[in-house]
């Protein structure tokens, strides 16, 4: 038994928390009930001298062959049986077993009444909500009726039980049957509201990046049986009171200045506060610790006219990103339960809303990074073979036929493989082989030769192992790294050589790229990556992708040269 379980767990100097004692299947807690009701019903046989038996023999076989049948339930856990039938069964031989006590105690008279009744009407609650109560109780009545009809047939009913008594017995049994099966009714009622308020929508796949308050508050206003529901909240950082509507299943969102309505709270001692008014204007609340009255009213007046507010039960929510409350309007009455209800609803759209938020941000942030992945493609890319077009242009004039020639069919490759990478670009078309590793002498190889024709220097690349292979996204960002580092050695370093060293280790890719400029302006320097942001010195383009691809930029420069020490991870 629950009980005496919990009991012996106390004794033994354990933990007993509430769900030793209330979590427990139905007809277990009904079966170790029955135990209860036979110990107090044989103690009433034996120690009440008032109590009239006509038959004491049988009716003692008969409540120490209920006993017995009780202790067997509880011993072979008939709780486990499968099914509704072996519940209709136990009911049956409960109500038998009174029947038969009434019939041998001269019925109506017996305390047995009252200890059987109080049972069997509890046990059909917890089996059968208020349904089975209803059932269970006119049973009873007609039972108690046919109990009342064997008395009057004998004369030997002591005085005092007579009709009337029969009437006020009667009276308790239906009232008591009438009590339970309203609280069940509302039990049953509150459940089905948090069932329904717990299959909260989820976001539909077309909307993951906007949140439809529409459906929420829709979702709000049928589990409160409502017609309008409004929520009031302000985003950080922003000067405006947002306004979600939802009325009779028109959604509407506006924007007010933040003061529109005041501080719509106004009582700062009750801001944070959860309650309910049956008018806007009232001063009276009803709040999950009891009813409270103010000297004013709690609402601002310019809300309550704006909204036509009358009852309401309101909860605030506090987000990460925003605060506000949520209002349950045009309810007729409230209790604690609905109180925590619209607590639970208030926590939910806080939820919601700050997803809103943070989805827009992490767009807004998404779109930005695009931005200025495109940027530092095109200037990586397009601009520098374009800068290196131009130069091939300004050196036509110096060269003769051959050379002439030779720099027009450079300025045409130029021009033919930017036309092609900016249709790239519009079409947003994937790198080469994606999915696919390539071999990094063989995708990088080109690059440089390539980068080296048009700046006029010379580029080595050694890679180890020789066999080395990267994704073909890497791929393409180192190429488009080499292209820019060659590209700045040239025209800003006035160097003629650039040589290249890969090592692929576990778990970085290790690049160093090495020129014989003149370097960067000023003293010599060696920067990591966080003396580079610092100080703002260094490649701008290459330390961004190098930072995006999670790796790390450092920079040796010297009259001699400059040499770039990248590392990737893996």
């Amino acid at each position: 038994m629950p009980l005496l379980h919990s009991f012996a767990k106390l004794a033994r100097g354990e933990n007993v928390t509430p769900a030793h004692i209330l979590d427990c299947p139905d007809e277990r807690l009904i079966a170790q009930g029955r135990i209860i009701l036979c110990a107090a019903s044989l103690l009433s046989f034996y120690f009440d001298p008032t109590l009239p038996i006509r038959s004491g023999t049988a009716a003692h076989g008969v409540l120490i062959s209920y006993t017995a049948l009780a202790i067997a339930f509880v011993a072979f856990r008939v709780w486990r049986l499968p099914g509704s039938a072996a519940g209709y069964l136990i009911h049956g031989l409960d109500i038998a077993c009174l029947a038969a006590l009434l019939v041998l105690t001269d019925g109506r008279t017996s305390s047995f009444f009252a200890f059987f009744t109080l049972f069997i009407l509890l046990a059909s609650t917890v089996r059968w909500e208020w349904q089975g109560v209803v059932a269970t109780t006119a049973l009873l009545a007609v039972i108690f009726l046919a109990a009342s009809v064997m008395q009057v047939a004998h004369p030997s009913t002591p005085d005092g039980y007579g009709s009337s008594n029969t009437v006020v017995r009667g009276i308790y049994l239906v009232l008591t049957g009438a009590f339970l099966a309203y609280l069940t009714a509302q039990r049953s009622r509150r459940r089905g509201q948090m069932v329904m308020l717990a299959n909260w929508p989820a976001p539909d796949p077309a909307q993951m990046n906007a949140l439809s308050l529409a459906d929420y508050l829709g979702h709000t206003a049928r589990s409160f049986e409502v017609s309008r529901v409004i929520v009031l909240w302000e985003e950080e950082e922003e000067p405006h009171l947002n306004i979600a509507t939802w009325e009779n299943g028109s959604y509407r969102h506006t924007r007010e200045m933040a003061e529109a309505f005041g501080s719509v709270i106004t009582s700062q001692n009750y801001a944070d506060a959860t309650f309910w008014t049956n008018d806007g204007a009232s001063r009276f609340l009803l709040m999950p610790d009891g009813p409270i009255r103010l000297e004013s009213p709690i609402l601002d007046a310019r809300f309550t006219r704006a909204f036509q507010i009358q009852s309401v039960g309101t909860a605030p929510f506090v987000g990460n990103l925003c605060k506000g409350r949520v209002y349950i309007l045009d309810t007729q009455s409230w209790s604690n339960f609905q109180l925590l209800m619209v607590q639970v609803v208030a926590s939910r759209i806080g939820n919601q809303l700050d997803r809103q938020i943070m989805q827009l941000q992490a767009k807004e942030a998404a779109t930005v990074k695009e931005r200025t992945r495109l940027t530092r493609d095109l200037h990586d890319g397009i601009l520098q073979s374009l800068t290196a077009a131009n130069l091939q242009l300004s050196l036509l004039s110096e060269g003769d036929g051959k050379e002439t020639q030779a720099r027009i069919d450079m300025i045409q490759k130029l021009l033919t493989g930017e036309q092609a990478r900016i249709r790239r670009f519009v079409r947003m078309l994937p790198p080469s082989f994606p999915g696919r590793d390539v071999g990094l002498a063989e995708a990088l190889r080109p690059t440089l030769n390539e980068t080296a024709r048009q700046w006029a220097c010379q580029t080595s690349l050694s890679v180890e192992p020789q066999e080395a292979t990267v994704s073909a996204a890497l791929s393409d960002q180192l190429s488009l790294m080499l292209a820019e580092a060659v590209a700045n050695a040239a025209r800003h370093g006035k160097a003629s050589a650039v040589d290249v060293l890969i090592k692929k280790t576990n778990p970085d890719l290790v690049v160093n790229i090495r020129d014989n400029g003149c370097g960067f302006a000023g003293p010599a320097f060696t920067y990591d990556d966080k003396d580079l942001a610092s100080f703002g010195k260094g490649p701008v383009s290459i330390g961004e992708r190098v930072r995006d691809l999670g790796g790390s930029l450092g920079v040796v420069s010297s009259p001699a040269g400059v040499e770039l020490q990248i590392r990737i991870p893996l």
